[in-house]
């Protein structure tokens, strides 16, 4: 039976008995207001609203030529508009004239970009001014006719608010207005925002279920507006009598005489019992004609002749209501099965759903779709935009909480149905996801579709089990702040306090979790201050009064998720201290929980586990940054490989991050294929998330791998691949960071090459170009400011450690140029003063255009500009103004530098190339001496390997913490704060070490030029040297990339002695003295060091032989 047969009576019939109403409306329209109005029609679910508004549009149409008509009506059930963006596009499309939003559309396009960039205050000014566009592209359009916009369902701008919002309104993360933030909610973009700005003839109708949305009225006068109130009651007597006379000539117009006598029959008889019954409510009198045309049965009050002074109770209006609903859904037809499947879909259905769930083709899913969207019950949404909607059927929102309260549904008939919904959304997602991988759209995080389906099966969660839903909340809120996707966590907040409402509403709240959700909304806020503003102090501000509005009644998960966050914000305000004390302490609180929880009983205790498991992943993770930017390597390739696998195990984007911070440590320590298979696993799943940016971070530290491995081909690939994707989804400081790797890879490539002393490659200098072009070429055009331009992009907030280590970059590649150009003037034989001041500039299109018609003078300029220019960079990047100051003065302004990035790791870095500039430059050793001796203050005393002290005096991870080693649960404690101050920064060691290797060759300087007796006295202090600059290489890995480097480095220098002199005395002596440093380091030959040897020893062990061999042939005669 189709639609027409079945429910007749609640089929879209004509208005009845809204004559006074509809006498105003179209006074109202012929005479359109000269001020902004809102009618505010108000009336319960089921009243006839939804009616009353489509029949004011389709009268506003008579006068098309006075008035600009938004049509259809915009609903605010649906989930695309709980966004203050997605609202506005809706607005723009229902008016249909779109070229006075063009200013809007370009701000909200620019401000997206801004925040894709991570720059906060660019992205809130421009959408404030979006905002400003949209309101004046309204007006603009009221001039030229009077503009008539519908809402449905505003009762939603209420249901999604928070009650903590209230404690907060004066701090900018919640406030409107201009100084204000763009966070708010749609109600507060609408009523704040929006309707201020607003001048001239709009007439807004409002339509609402009873809410405090009513009290928002006297708000929205006293912003200027005119506000007429309009209240829909139930239908009179007389009305519900003419409502059953129509359905029954409806039903003799298509054939069913009977079905219209039994109708004429029961109002000829109990016309006084069906007002009773109904009410006057046009959901119920549908109902009630339906049943009685069919021959059905009605409760027996509807039976009663008599006038009944009395109003109905409650138990018998619900008894009513129930066995109207079990009509409803007894309908023995494929209609009837039609609604009770779309009864459980509260999100909406189409054919491909419908078929799914109820196992028949979609094309018969289709026509019986078509059948129901004849009833006054089924919603059906208009197209509009590109892709939306997919899920176009509803049922009214009455008939929702009238199955919720009536129906009983058994748990596993709710389960079946949520994971037939998710499986349709996973399919949808993948769908998406291909689109992504074809390039047909730059996002998947970011685009509307993604958000939707998120949102949408969310609410299916939560309503097949509350709890489990809270869990499912939880960590896609998480995901959404981390991603910094504002929209996402706007529609994942709206859908979840809105679908908590209606639970309450239906009596399946259970008990405990409307305070648990009130808590953590609160806490969510300080979150957004720290993630979306970018303000760490506020978030602190926020977290503090969190505590007081909760009186100590946060609950464990709120609890446990504010102790978290308020140690980031910490972290983030520079307390590294306080912020690991609270995240240790957190750590150990959570396992405690977890341990309680080992085998959970109940739905929340299953949700608290799950969300302190999470948390704990959390904690681990950022505990792994702190130990990384202490230098504490090992340490913090454990904690993140615990947090990548804990968060993995929970489904959670955050794995992709924390597997990414973990190879990048990995890599540094020269664990290379563990790293490589890691990095793997995290580039397929930043694939499946669908996010350019998150993908092209893991392809940049896999080029990081790639270089330190020696695989300079593979790495340029990588961050092609990278560049490739930020067309896509452009982000400047990301762009800055893949171009800042790919010129390191090709310096080093370079410095490869070198190191193997392959001369004709060499002299093939375009590799060295290759990187000049990168990070002065290529970057430096990005926002056309030149090379500060370029490190700039870099600067996430103010001048960051990204910032200074491009400036250390940069210098390198300058220093390599300046190299380059002295060897090209030796190769070419050319005869040239090196310039000791600084030459005309000379940039890449007008300086190294021709390579091979490039004469002396040319490169001399080239040499000039570089040299003077890398001794710039570097400079700056340690914090020091003038190279001609002292050397107090540059250790007073390196400590500066150091204090502000909490290590003095950068502007030691820094120095010691500088000090290797000035190395091959020739300058006087006192300018290498001056950067040595800074470098050597800056880093605290105990890091140093001195005579008679052969181990730096700092704690070192225990051989069992290694990163592939076992930890005895023993060792599983909190650290101290005494052992904190004491953590090894073993980066530190990497700079001592290239600082003693500076020492080494600079005691080999001018050697041809010395005697016997002081090339010997020269030998033995580079030898000390040497050993000093392996050792501190050794602490870091056998396989470390910078021991690596310093033993080809080592060797090369070796092969520059006469063969003659090597093999007579140069190589015994270095045996000599080798062990005369081991001597000098550690005097006890009974100890750890005598056993195994110093590092420079096995080098030179393995490379030429024993110790006693050479020794005994030196001293021979050839």
């Amino acid at each position: 039976m189709s639609a027409r047969s079945d429910l007749i009576g609640a089929r879209r019939i004509a208005l009845v008995g809204r004559e006074k109403e509809l006498g105003e409306v179209k006074k109202r329209l012929a005479s359109p207001p000269s001020q902004p109005t809102i009618w505010y029609l108000k009336g319960k679910g089921g009243i006839g609203k939804t009616a009353f508004l489509e029949e004011t549009l389709r009268r506003a149409q008579r006068y098309k030529k006075n008035w600009i008509v938004g049509q259809p009506i915009i609903d605010l059930y649906y989930s695309e508009y709980h966004t203050p963006t997605g609202l506005a596009d809706r607005i723009i499309e229902v008016l249909g004239y779109r070229r006075y939003f063009n200013e809007y559309e370009g701000k909200k396009q620019e401000a997206d970009q801004a925040f894709r960039d991570e720059d906060i205050e660019k992205g809130e000014g421009l959408l404030k001014e979006a905002w400003e566009a949209f309101a004046q592209g309204l007006n603009r359009l009221a001039k030229e006719k009077p503009i008539l916009l519908a809402f449905d369902t505003a009762e939603v701008l209420e249901q999604i608010r928070d009650p903590f919002q209230e404690e907060i309104r004066d701090l900018p993360t919640v406030r409107s207005g201009e100084e204000g933030s763009s966070l708010i909610d749609i109600g507060r973009w609408l009523i704040d925002e929006i309707l201020p700005r607003l001048r001239g003839r709009i007439l807004i109708l409002l339509a609402a279920r009873p809410s405090p949305l009513s009290l928002r009225m006297n708000e929205i006068r006293r912003k200027g507006w005119t506000v007429e109130r309009i209240t829909l009651g139930a239908l009179s007597k007389e009305a519900s009598r003419e409502y059953i006379e129509r359905v029954a000539q409806l039903v003799r117009d298509e054939g069913d005489e009977i079905g219209a006598k039994r109708l004429e029959h029961y109002l000829l008889q109990y016309a006084p019992a069906l007002y009773l019954g109904t009410g006057g409510h046009p959901i119920l009198l549908a109902m009630v004609a339906d049943i009685v045309r069919a021959g059905g049965t009605l409760p027996d009050l509807f039976y009663q002749n008599q006038e009944r002074s009395s109003p109905l109770s409650r138990e018998e209006r619900e008894e009513i209501e129930m066995q109207l609903v079990a009509h409803l859904m007894g309908l023995a037809s494929p209609l009837g099965e039609t609604l009770r499947a779309m009864g459980l879909l509260r999100r909406g259905v189409n054919a491909a759903l419908l078929a799914r769930l109820e196992g028949i083709s979609e094309e018969e899913a289709r026509d019986r779709l078509t059948d129901a969207a004849r009833l006054t019950l089924v919603k059906e949404r208009k197209a509009w935009g590109k892709e939306l909607p997919t899920l176009p059927y509803f049922l009214h929102d009455e008939i929702y909480y009238m199955l919720a309260r009536y129906r009983h549904i058994a748990d596993e008939e709710r389960r079946r149905v949520t994971e037939v919904v998710c499986e349709y959304y996973d399919e949808e997602e993948t769908a998406l996801q291909e689109k992504f991988r074809q390039g047909e759209i730059p996002w998947l995080i970011f685009h509307p579709r993604h958000q939707v389906l998120q949102a949408e099966r969310l609410h299916y969660r939560i309503w097949a089990e509350p709890w489990e839903g809270f869990t499912e909340y939880f960590r896609r809120a998480e995901e959404a702040l981390g991603e910094r996707d504002r929209d996402q966590d706007a529609l994942l907040r709206a859908e979840w306090l809105r679908t908590l409402d209606d639970l309450k509403k239906i009596g399946r709240l259970p008990d405990g979790l409307k305070r648990v959700a009130e808590a953590d909304a609160a806490v969510r806020w300080g979150i957004r201050a720290l993630f979306l503003r970018e303000n760490p102090r506020e978030a602190r501000d926020i977290f503090k009064r969190v505590r007081k509005w909760a009186e100590g009644q946060l609950g464990p998960i709120s609890s446990y998720h504010l102790d978290l966050y308020e140690a980031v914000a910490l972290l983030r305000t520079g307390n590294r201290e306080d912020a690991r004390n609270r995240l240790e302490g957190l750590r150990g609180q959570l396992e405690i929980e977890i341990q309680k929880l080992e085998k959970p009983q109940t739905p929340e205790e299953k949700a608290r586990k799950q969300i302190f498991s999470l948390l704990r992943g959390y904690v681990w993770n950022y505990l792994g940054y702190l130990d990384r930017m202490e230098g504490r390597l090992d340490d913090a390739a454990r904690r993140y490989q615990r947090a990548s696998l804990l968060l993995r195990r929970l489904a959670s984007s955050a794995a992709i991050q924390a597997m990414v911070n973990q190879t990048y440590v990995m890599t540094i320590r020269g664990h290379f294929r563990r790293g490589r298979e890691t990095i793997r696993e995290a580039w397929k799943l930043a694939q499946e998330a669908g996010s350019p940016h998150l993908e092209a971070r893991v392809l940049n530290t896999w080029a990081i791998l790639e270089t330190l491995d020696g695989h300079f081909l593979d790495a340029q690939t990588l961050t092609d691949d990278a560049l490739r994707l930020l067309e896509r989804a452009p982000n400047p400081r990301l762009l800055g960071l893949v171009r800042l790797q790919r010129a390191r890879t090709h310096r080093y490539r370079w410095n490869a090459l070198v190191a193997g002393r392959k001369e004709r490659e060499i002299k093939n200098w375009v590799i060295l170009l290759d990187a000049y072009e990168e990070i002065f070429g290529r970057l430096g055009k990005a926002e056309e400011k030149g090379f500060e331009g370029a490190v700039q992009l870099l600067a996430k907030v103010g001048k960051s450690v990204d910032y200074f280590e491009a400036l250390v970059e940069g210098g390198c590649v300058l220093r390599e140029m300046a190299w380059l150009c002295r060897k090209i003037v030796e190769w070419e034989g050319i005869e040239q003063e090196w310039p000791s001041t600084e030459c005309p500039p000379c940039d890449r299109s007008t300086g190294l255009k021709d390579l091979g018609e490039a004469k002396g003078d040319h490169w001399i300029r080239i040499f000039a500009n570089a040299c003077k220019r890398a001794e710039q960079e570097l400079l700056r990047a340690a914090g020091i103004e003038r190279a001609e100051e002292d050397e107090k003065k540059w250790e007073e302004q390196a400590n500066e530098r150091a204090k502000d990035l909490g290590s003095p790791y950068l502007p030691a870095l820094a120095l010691v190339n500088l000090g290797w500039h000035y190395h091959y430059q020739r300058k006087e050793p006192s300018q290498v001496q001056k950067c040595l001796n800074v470098v050597e203050r800056l880093i605290p005393d105990d890091y140093h390997i001195e005579e008679e002290k052969p181990r730096p005096q700092i704690r070192r991870p225990p051989r069992e913490t290694t990163l592939w080693g076992a930890i005895p649960k023993d060792q599983e404690r909190d650290i101290s704060k005494a052992e904190i101050g004491r953590a090894a920064d073993v980066r530190l060691w990497a700079v001592l070490a290239k600082a003693e290797m500076l020492r080494f060759h600079e005691a080999l300087r001018d050697w041809n030029h010395l005697s016997r007796e002081k090339q010997e006295e020269r030998l033995k202090e580079a030898v000390w040297h040497a050993t000093l600059s392996l050792e501190y290489n050794g602490l870091m890995g056998d396989e470390h990339y910078d021991l690596r480097r310093a033993e080809t480095g080592l060797t090369n220098r070796l092969l520059l002695f006469p063969e003659r002199d090597w093999i007579e005395w140069i190589l015994p002596k270095f045996y000599e003295f080798a062990q005369k440093a081991l001597k000098q380091l550690d005097p006890n030959r009974e100890s750890e060091l005598w056993e195994r040897g110093t590092v420079l020893l096995w080098f030179l062990a393995e490379r030429y032989g024993p110790y006693e061999e050479i020794v005994q042939e030196g001293g021979r005669e050839w």
